[in-house]
């Protein structure tokens, strides 16, 4: 049964429950399942009363306040929600939901509140001193690479091009067991904007990962991409775009970042008819954009950049 279905069951075992009678914590679980449901299955304006509802009841339970934050932003009113979310910060969060307040901070150009959301993160990744992958990923934390990956790119936004270098060196002091090759390399290329280093090695590290491992076509897909930017010929760098192919064991999002990549490719090629439809077939799929560890890592957080303004007016009342 996929999630829906489950948060379908689960809306239907909530009516079971009159969440006046519970005691904390499952008075305020009861409210925040109460509006996720309602957000799952599309009623936004339902969720929006829910989670109202849920910090009215319970006061301010740091899930409910961030889920009603996201409610105000998805309406436009930002205001509201930017207060919300500073009341609702990591570690009262889950780190995942960090990286959204950040992604949402991007969005709305408020790039020193992004930073104020993410740098609790970094924090947490010294304080845990061994940055491995599982190690991160066990204690509730990113993978230290998307965290660096999140800072770089707001770091790059803001135009301070020496910034991701130097948490790089503050890492390598402080953390242990990570390997810093392929982030060193990144943001040397970050920095000089020559990107030939970078598509060897991903192409080196794509041809050495099996089928079946979940990153594999993470890593061909993001070889490909930096390939085609590269590529000063377009049908060489649609077919190198169109190359990878994804398992059931790849992420869900790589056939969106494949997109965007095209989009990227028509505006490069000044294709501006391509542009306007690929722009909003993904902005369809994907309209909340992607978050930024994500889009800096493709190289498509420029591109990116230039659909800050459609996604504002999706979200502006009128």
């Amino acid at each position: 049964m996929g999630a829906e279905g489950r948060l379908a069951d689960l809306s239907e075992a909530l009516k079971a429950f009159d969440p006046t009678s519970l005691e904390e914590p499952e008075k305020s679980s009861w409210y925040y399942y109460h509006g996720l449901s309602a957000v799952h299955a599309g009623d936004r304006d339902e969720a929006f009363t829910r989670f109202k509802a849920g910090r009215k009841a319970v006061g301010d339970h740091p899930l409910i306040v961030f889920s009603l934050g996201q409610e105000h932003e998805y309406r436009g009113e930002t205001k509201q929600a930017f207060e919300l979310f500073d009341l609702a910060r990591y570690p009262k969060i889950p780190s995942a939901f960090a990286l959204s307040q950040a992604r949402f901070a991007y969005l709305w150009e408020d790039l020193d509140r992004a930073l104020d959301y993410l740098l609790p993160l970094l924090e947490s990744t010294y304080d845990l001193k061994n940055a491995d992958d599982r190690n991160c990923f066990v204690n509730g934390l990113p993978f230290f690479a998307d965290t660096w990956t999140s800072l770089a790119a707001v770091h790059i936004l803001k135009k301070d091009f020496s910034a991701a270098g130097k948490t790089l060196e503050e890492a390598e002091k402080r953390l242990e067991n990570y390997d810093f090759t392929y982030l060193k390399m990144f943001n040397k290329c970050l920095t000089t904007g020559q990107f030939d280093p970078l598509v060897k090695a991903a192409f080196k590290m794509s041809a050495s990962e099996q089928d079946g491992n979940p990153w594999t076509g993470h890593t061909r897909l993001r070889a490909a991409v930096l390939a085609s930017q590269a590529s000063e010929d377009f049908d060489h760098a649609a077919d190198l775009l169109s190359g990878p192919t994804f398992s059931e064991s790849d992420f869900p999002w790589l056939e969106d970042m494949r997109l965007l990549a095209r989009c990227a490719l028509a505006r490069m090629r000044k294709f501006e008819q391509a542009e306007r439809q690929l722009r909003a077939e993904f902005l369809k799929k994907q309209p909340g954009l992607f978050e930024l560890h994500h889009a800096l890592s493709f190289n498509l957080l420029a591109y990116q950049n230039t659909l800050r303004e459609d996604y504002q007016k999706k979200r502006i009342p009128g």
